[in-house]
């Protein structure tokens, strides 16, 4: 099943990796303003959230990658990093399993570098692998090779990597990406689906037609896999999916 927004329910193999106890306890919720306040030091705050209690929430789409929470904003620096103390703020009100958000083959090995720096047990940080289709661009020159990097970095990190994307389709931002570079490389990234068995992790803008047609076109690619339309466009009834 393929579920959109806040409402998607048992994905990113959430199960099987020990997140939440049974499925009846899975919340995915995004969490507001974890950036407020940062009395106490990163490295105290760290300790805080590593001693934190039980799991309430899961943050599936967390951006760690983003300069802000180097401190940087429109090029200015603004503060000293503070990802340490905004994991902490998490977990101290429940959300301590947190899924970094892979936008391209680059920020992928980042937010992956980010998980196994901030959480070396690997209980609480974990990361997608994908594309996002503004970034597709970068599939073109050689789209195999960039397939196979992908497919290494999922296969060496199976312990962290718990679902595909941010992949899909984007045509309010097509001057970064053309539709049609979009979508051929949406349905490659499908494949990994298939091969990996993991969850997909989708974002759709303004492209429902094609993002669903591509979707049925390859539902054999990732037939028994779930996923989260992670953003949308359009009716809650026009967005869902849902497989035979």
């Amino acid at each position: 099943r393929v579920w959109h927004g806040s409402c998607a329910a048992i994905v990113l193999r959430a199960v099987q990796l020990g997140l939440f106890a049974s499925p009846r306890r899975v919340f995915l919720n995004k969490l507001h303003n974890l950036r407020v306040g940062a009395a106490m030091s990163a490295n105290d705050e760290a300790a805080a959230g590593c001693a934190s209690g039980e799991t309430r929430f899961v943050d599936i789409a967390v951006n760690l990658t983003d300069s802000m929470f180097q401190g940087e904003y429109h090029g200015k620096s603004k503060h000293s990093p503070d990802m340490a103390a905004v994991i902490a703020r998490a977990a101290s009100v429940g959300c301590s399993k947190l899924v970094l958000t892979g936008g391209n083959l680059e920020s992928s090995k980042e937010a992956l570098d980010l998980a196994k720096t901030l959480d070396p047990a690997g209980g609480s940080l974990f990361c997608t692998v994908g594309v996002h289709p503004t970034r597709c661009d970068e599939f073109k020159d050689d789209p195999e090779k960039h397939m196979e990097m992908l497919r290494e970095l999922i296969r060496g990190n199976l312990d962290r990597v718990v679902a595909i994307g941010e992949m899909g389709l984007d045509y309010d931002r097509t001057e970064f990406c053309a539709a049609d570079v979009q979508q051929r490389f949406f349905a490659l990234q499908l494949q990994l689906v298939r091969e990996f068995q993991l969850p997909m992790f989708l974002h759709m803008r303004e492209a429902r037609e094609d993002f669903l047609r591509i979707l049925e076109e390859c539902r054999d690619v990732w037939k028994g896999c779930s996923g989260v339309v992670h953003s949308f466009t359009g009716r809650r009834c026009s967005s869902h999916f849902e497989p035979s």
